[in-house]
């Protein structure tokens, strides 16, 4: 039996592929993140607003009940099979998603029952219960619900627990996403360390972090190299290293993976978020700023410094153009460097640029007397 993991693309929905740790191999992190194939198209998705919002009020009230209630092991032993698979494994990555996977040995019950996950120190676990979707994999494929509360952060946000959206039978599958993790800051392995309350002894997941990570082929061009020029258009391109998954629109999830630019001082970004647009050019997919979430933040001294959303699956290797209308350059001329990184590539990469001094058009002068050693001329 193959099983999947899961992530939003904002074209195709959700998308669950790949094969699920001890039936198939895993993806590496960082290739491909949670196993994800361009326009691949599977079972689960759910598209509309509409969709999203019937499914999940079920979910929460209880009203889609599958496996035991009751469950038929004792509490104190420990889930079983478990694994984690990362969209980004740079340490330092933010808003990162975590696939967790793990066999609920003892089952679970219906809004009641909790799930822990303790990580690394330096872990941030999200506040919100719509960044936690779970499924029993088992009885429920490929439908997930959310926490009908808020979970409960301890150890400076490192380790969480929030109540099980479905039942589940002893020795169900279950998987578990969770958007919005902040990685630690610490390279190497490390573990994830995962229980119930009905499985109470913690079980590690393994995984890697690698060194803080940059974007590849940084570059950019203007519209217009003239220092102090406005109404400029700036195109930025870069290929991601890691994946960046799209949060679900219909959730509340305001996280998104981000894109941040940061220009010389002296540079004014628009605050018109219509104004930017992010395309995935190895999917011919684009996304604009204004719909629906927007443009993050306009910051630094001048307004030169604007952080973009992500609206779209960028998979590992996908090449990347930003593009922002009604720029203002610098004011002055000479080598300039535009810096690029991401929410999941946090290391910042220089892209160069050159703006030159103005001038005059056409320059023409009258003499009234062309003499050589003429005085008095004018």
């Amino acid at each position: 039996m193959t099983e999947r993991n899961f992530g939003y693309d904002g074209n195709a929905g959700y998308r669950v592929t790949g094969a699920r740790p001890g039936v198939g191999p895993m993806p590496a992190p960082g290739e491909g993140g949670l196993g994800l194939t361009p326009r691949t198209r599977v079972a689960m998705r759910i598209r509309s607003v509409g969709l999203a919002v019937f499914t999940v009020a079920l979910l929460i009230g209880g009203l889609l009940s599958v496996g035991s209630n009751t469950p038929a092991h004792a509490a104190g032993g420990s889930v079983g099979s478990p694994a984690v698979n990362l969209d980004s494994d740079s340490a330092s990555a933010i808003n990162t998603l975590y696939s967790a996977f793990f066999t609920a040995t003892s089952g679970l019950t219906l809004n009641t029952s909790t799930i822990t996950f303790d990580g690394p120190a330096g872990t941030v676990f999200p506040s919100a219960a719509d960044q936690y979707f779970v499924s029993d994999d088992t009885t429920s494929h490929n439908v997930f619900g959310i926490p009908s509360s808020a979970p409960v952060l301890t150890n400076g946000n490192r380790t969480v627990t929030f109540t099980s959206p479905s039942a589940a039978n002893p020795g169900d599958s279950m998987i578990v996403i969770v958007f919005d993790i902040n990685n630690p800051g610490t390279i190497g392995a490390t573990t994830l360390n995962m229980s119930t309350s009905n499985d109470t002894t913690p079980a590690p997941a393994a995984y890697t972090l690698v060194a803080p990570s940059s974007v590849t082929g940084a570059s950019v061009t203007t519209s217009n190299g003239v220092a102090g020029a406005t109404n400029v258009t700036y195109a930025a391109q870069f290929v991601s290293t890691h994946t960046m998954n799209a949060r679900p629109p219909a959730t509340g999830v305001t996280q998104d993976p981000f894109i941040t630019l940061s220009a010389p001082s002296g540079t004014v970004f628009p605050n018109d978020p219509c104004k930017y647009t992010v395309t995935n050019t190895t999917t011919s997919t684009t996304s604009h700023a204004c719909t629906p979430a927007g443009l993050l933040a306009v910051s630094g001294p001048t307004g030169n410094v604007a952080t973009i959303d992500v609206q779209g699956l960028v998979i590992a290797g996908n090449a990347v153009t930003v593009s922002v209308t009604g720029v203002t350059n610098a004011p002055s001329s000479g080598s300039k460097t535009l810096s690029i990184s991401t929410s999941a590539d946090p290391v910042a990469v220089a892209a160069s640029y050159t703006l030159t001094g103005s001038s005059i058009g056409s320059p023409v002068v009258f003499l009234d007397s062309t003499s050589a050693g003429a005085t008095r001329t004018v």
